[in-house]
């Protein structure tokens, strides 16, 4: 069962949350070229169960177009985590960045525009 942990702001609609957390046409950040712009008008962190019956925590963005992008990335949760506490309620865009560590595995993270 889904459970809400954090959201952008209390004037989200059901419809939001509806979009940010079941509605098929999420898109996975990892699935995103690097330098893809998200214009982040609402978000929400929540837990639900995977494929596999473990419970992750998932981070959930729509864009100002409607469009919705989710990550488990601890990265780049930390990271947008970061820009949310610095932006204080103001708006803000994101970037898509990412690579490989030293290991040679890929990684995501975003940076602030």
């Amino acid at each position: 069962m889904m459970e809400i942990i954090k959201k952008s702001d209390e004037t989200m609609t059901k419809k939001d949350i509806f979009m940010l957390t079941k509605n098929q046409s999420i898109r996975t950040v990892k699935s995103l070229s690097n330098g893809t712009k998200i214009n982040v008008c609402h978000w929400v962190e929540f837990k639900d169960t995977n494929a596999s019956g473990e419970i992750v925590e998932i981070l959930s963005m729509m864009d100002e177009d409607g469009s919705c992008y989710a990550t488990n990335s601890k990265a780049f949760k930390e990271m947008f985590a970061d820009i949310v506490t610095i932006m204080d309620g103001e708006s803000f865009t994101i970037e898509k960045l990412g690579g490989k560590t030293k290991a040679g595995r890929d990684f995501v993270t975003c940076g602030l525009l």
